[in-house]
């Protein structure tokens, strides 16, 4: 019986760490729907054709409409050579930097060491027999030159800058993606076009953020309902035999934990008018959900809110994440309820363990007693 005392006592206080666990969940979900992260400013940039001219904010942008055109895009001066093998050690010059070739170093061996040489700027490769060299930038300062004993050049199309206008003003860069064309955007030109709108939306809080951050409250309030109502509605097994039965209902009926939930789901009722109440969308009010005390999500509503007065639903989060965190905080934190409970648990434990342990050295002390009497029998059995 004892053994199952200790059985029950540790799965009240599994139970308990468990409870304590999920709250400090909701708590953190709850910290969420007011956190800076969910509320600050973005800004909606969109492109209408992404595919030619696309757009990605890099700070603030001031709202409105831009028309880009793309005459032409930058590209990379590349050079194309013969290449002839030395029949002595040789060296080439590429961009002002040596590359060293041994003795008949073939084609392949020039490719090789021209890559291994990245400070020349160049990218090589073997193109038909040829060598092309192409810069690893773009822009008409761009430079794949070179000389060498082993080289002469047949072929060339020199570096150009991108040509585009923002606005109707004539604009050119060295490079495809454009950082200083309009302020607070970056543009990646991708292919020539007459002209793509950039639109820029004004800075407000991200609504597809926000409803996800109260859809993923709601996720967890109730999944904490459903592990809390769990274990206060689980009976226990009337005179438990076993280790299984022994650790049911442990916490039924528990009068903290029916409390915990009665203060959530008076909390919970604070934002019925937002889309977040009990039963919405399944029924109504008597649903089994609604008599569970779980939350449904009303996201039409919600959002149309959200988007008539961002700054009013944010104030409303604030308070209710608040008002959550006022019911969890002194059952999580440390030295609170459940970590009280869970300590007093664990000296029960300890005087059980204890308790056990008396018992085994008492059993042990009585089995030695008994194997000397029975040794004592059978010696003077043996002399008679």
């Amino acid at each position: 019986r004892m053994q199952l005392r200790e059985i029950a006592a540790q799965a009240r206080q599994d139970s308990l760490r468990d409870i304590a666990a999920q709250l400090g969940r909701l708590k953190d979900a709850a910290a969420a729907l007011r956190s800076a992260a969910t509320w600050g400013d973005v800004q909606a940039i969109e492109s209408s054709e992404p595919g030619k001219v696309a757009v990605r904010a890099v700070a603030g942008a001031a709202p409105g409409g831009y028309q880009v055109a793309v005459t032409s895009l930058a590209s990379a001066d590349q050079r194309t050579f013969t290449y002839t093998a030395q029949a002595d050690a040789t060296q080439l010059a590429i961009n002002g930097v040596t590359v060293d070739l041994a003795a008949n170093a073939t084609l392949a061996d020039a490719v090789a060491a021209i890559n291994a040489e990245t400070e020349t700027g160049v990218m090589a490769v073997d193109v038909g027999g040829e060598l092309v060299l192409s810069s690893r930038t773009t822009g008409a300062a761009s430079s794949a030159a070179a000389t060498g004993t082993a080289l002469a050049e047949t072929a060339r199309r020199a570096g150009a800058d991108a040509v585009f206008s923002v606005d109707g003003v004539g604009k050119t860069s060295a490079s495809n993606v454009v950082t200083d064309a309009i302020a607070g955007l970056e543009l990646t030109l991708k292919a020539p076009t007459t002209g793509a709108s950039i639109t820029v939306g004004a800075p407000a809080p991200d609504q597809a953020a926000v409803k996800d951050r109260v859809k993923a409250f709601v996720e967890i309030y109730n999944g904490t309902v459903d592990m809390v109502r769990a274990r206060v509605t689980e009976k226990a097994v009337p005179n438990a035999m076993t280790s299984t039965d022994a650790k049911r209902g442990v916490l039924f009926g528990d009068t903290n934990l029916r409390g915990i939930l009665t203060s959530l789901r008076e909390v919970a009722g604070s934002l019925s008018d937002l889309g977040v109440s009990t039963g919405a969308g399944t029924g109504g009010a008597t649903s089994a959900d609604a008599l569970a005390g779980k939350l449904q999500f009303d996201e039409a509503k919600f959002g149309g809110q959200l988007a008539a007065d961002p700054l009013a639903i944010e104030a409303r989060l604030e308070g209710f994440a608040d008002s959550v965190t006022g019911v969890i905080a002194p059952q999580t934190d440390t030295g609170g309820v459940l970590d009280g409970r869970r300590t007093a648990i664990g000296s029960e434990l300890s005087a059980i363990k204890d308790a056990l342990a008396r018992l085994d050295d008492r059993l042990a002390r009585r089995e030695e007693q008994l194997r000397a009497r029975f040794a004592a029998l059978e010696q003077a059995l043996a002399r008679s």
